[in-house]
């Protein structure tokens, strides 16, 4: 029998291969026909263009990071007269009014869900409610964190919908919380847009994760490990063609990691960006705020631009092209040649250019922050970045163990001027153990009974 996708088995005596990881999460299928969960490429199936599956590792990586909430079912949104109008194929429509009580009360008497919590009435009186100006998708599956990690629930990244979700976490290891979407539908007009495929993300974290931000005149070391890095023979080898430096790295790297990771940001450009622990949550009993408990905490860094960043996408080529002032670069420069001499000069320019251009055709820009980033052996960075009016921030996954400069790529989807203010938030930086993003999750009999972790 084909067991399904995701699910973990053990160890095969016959042949004496090793066994897989250990679950990330347990999840249950209430609703079957609705949602899937799915590990796709990391070339999106083909879709990413040849160069960034061949040269641009962090992002194959990213597009991979993660199981993808599939919906199966189009749904289509839009503005009435009388508010969020949801539609749903015909079979989709009648599925979801009929199925979704009868799911809740059979997750209630196999004791997967609580009789009469919240969750239980909430989608009883409504299969897609709404709670203030987001719409509530319960996606038919109940998901429940292994001990050591918790799930990240968040919009599909480097191919994403045209909705925005609201991030949160899952958190509780005990008991299964169900695997809710929540779509922000403020800004919906009575243009209906359409939702097809890949909607969300579910990424197992680890909840064992401190920041520490240091000015890199204090951390002149963070810096020189780059270097190693960006030697002369890097930037030889890169005026002829693609180095492939950075795949041959990380194919050499460990996954054995430390239980806890203490990080370092390290800036080179004004203080803006910040350092937070503080994330909503949801739970089997509803909403909440999770600031760290019981030993474990979770503290992601939010890199905002350090200058305001301004650009032109006529759809072909990148234009007008505004970044750092004169001064600014000015303090940069005299800043790295006091700490890393002249003779670094090749990495100097590249980390001043700040602002990247994709060759012609291609709608994607780079913004290199003026940060450095370590974290401990095994430990990788999640960078997931913010959107634009006209441009969507991607999904990277980084070796920051081994390799400290961060980046983000974003991929534009129409013609018109970026803008980006100065102290606007750019990217979040997420440790994980690598190890941890290579996990599969366990699927769960509906009718068996609900195991303890």
């Amino acid at each position: 029998m084909r067991r399904p996708r995701g699910v973990a088995t053990g160890l095969n005596l016959d042949t004496g291969l090793e066994p897989e990881p250990a679950p990330a999460f347990d999840a249950v299928e209430a609703l079957s026909g609705f949602c899937r969960l799915v590990r796709r490429s990391g070339s999106l199936d083909g879709s990413l263009p040849m160069r960034a599956v061949q040269h641009c590792t962090p992002v194959v990586h990213g597009s991979a990071a993660g199981f993808q909430v599939v919906l199966d079912q189009p749904i289509t949104l839009h503005r009435g007269r009388t508010g969020v109008v949801v539609t749903l194929t015909r079979p989709g429509a009648e599925r979801m009014q009929r199925d979704v009580a009868t799911a809740l009360a059979r997750m209630v008497d196999h004791g997967w869900l609580e009789r009469d919590g919240l969750w239980e009435r909430l989608f009883r009186e409504d299969a897609i409610p709404m709670r203030g100006d987001h719409l509530l998708v319960w996606t038919g599956w109940l998901v429940r964190p292994a001990a050591d990690t918790c799930l990240l629930v968040s919009g599909a990244y480097n191919r994403r919908s045209r909705v925005a979700l609201r991030e949160h976490l899952v958190m509780n290891a005990e008991r299964f919380t169900p695997l809710v979407l929540e779509i922000d539908v403020s800004g919906l007009t009575a243009r209906p847009v359409w939702l097809e495929g890949e909607v969300g993300c579910v990424t197992p974290l680890a909840p064992a994760v401190r920041f520490v931000m240091r000015p890199l005149a204090a951390a002149p070391d963070v810096g020189a490990s780059v270097l190693r890095f960006y030697d002369a023979s890097y930037f030889a080898e890169k005026r002829i063609r693609a180095t492939g430096r950075y795949r041959k790295l990380h194919a050499g790297l460990s996954s054995e990691a430390a239980p806890r990771a203490n990080c370092q940001l390290v800036y080179a450009g004004p203080r803006v960006h910040r350092v937070t622990r503080r994330w909503r949550c949801l739970g089997p009993d509803g909403w909440g705020i999770w600031s760290g408990s019981k030993g474990q905490v979770l503290e992601q860094a939010i890199v905002r631009s350090e200058c305001l960043l301004e650009a032109t996408w006529d759809g072909h080529v990148m234009t007008n092209v505004r970044a750092h002032t004169i001064a600014s670069r000015r303090r940069f420069t005299r800043l790295w040649r006091r700490l890393y001499g002249p003779e670094r000069e090749d990495a100097l320019a590249y980390f001043r250019e700040h602002l990247l251009r994709a060759p012609l055709d291609e709608p994607f820009f780079v913004v290199q922050p003026w940060i450095f980033v370590a974290t401990p052996p095994g430990w990788t960075s999640i960078l997931d970045g913010f959107h634009g009016a006209i441009y969507d921030g991607m999904r990277g996954v980084i070796a920051t163990d081994a390799y400290g400069t961060v980046s983000m790529a974003y991929r534009l989807n129409r013609p018109g001027r970026v803008r980006i203010a100065k102290a606007a938030p750019l990217l979040r930086i997420r440790p994980v153990p690598r190890a941890v993003l290579q996990r599969p999750f366990r699927q769960l009999a509906v009718d068996g009974d609900p195991p303890r972790p």
